[in-house]
């Protein structure tokens, strides 16, 4: 409950209702994109904006659905904070550590917000043939 006064003895109160809707995920940037991983040390970068602290899930994943590669992040720390988080980096290898086939790839971040709510959002990625 809300009170305001008028100081006139005039009181009034008022029900206010707050409603979370859980975490946003926006500004999302894969970059560079297309990458080529044969040129050096090319690393894909990743950069979002979350609306609230939110653990975090970035997987990289191929157009088949198999997983690629994964890092996680808590809520509050670098990759899992309020605001702009630009932490997650690929090098273009599996959880093996095996270079990646060229081709197209899905960037899925999940964040859970506490409550629980969770939203995921995507990214497409291009990885390039080594240039000839």
């Amino acid at each position: 409950s809300v009170l305001e006064s008028d100081f006139g003895n005039n009181r009034i109160e008022t029900q206010l209702t707050v409603t979370d809707k859980g975490v946003a995920i926006e500004n999302i940037a894969a970059y560079p994109n297309p990458i080529d991983f044969s040129k050096g040390n090319a690393v894909l970068k990743l950069a979002y904006v979350l609306s609230h602290d939110a653990d975090v899930v970035v997987g990289i994943y191929t157009v088949l659905g198999d997983k690629v590669f994964e890092s996680e992040f808590s809520a509050g720390t670098d990759g899992g904070k309020l605001g702009g988080n630009g932490v997650f980096t690929w090098s273009g290898r599996n959880t093996f550590g095996e270079k990646v086939s060229p081709g197209v790839y899905f960037c899925l971040i999940t964040a859970t917000a506490t409550k629980g709510a969770a939203k995921t959002e995507t990214a497409k990625v291009a990885v390039m043939f080594p240039s000839r």
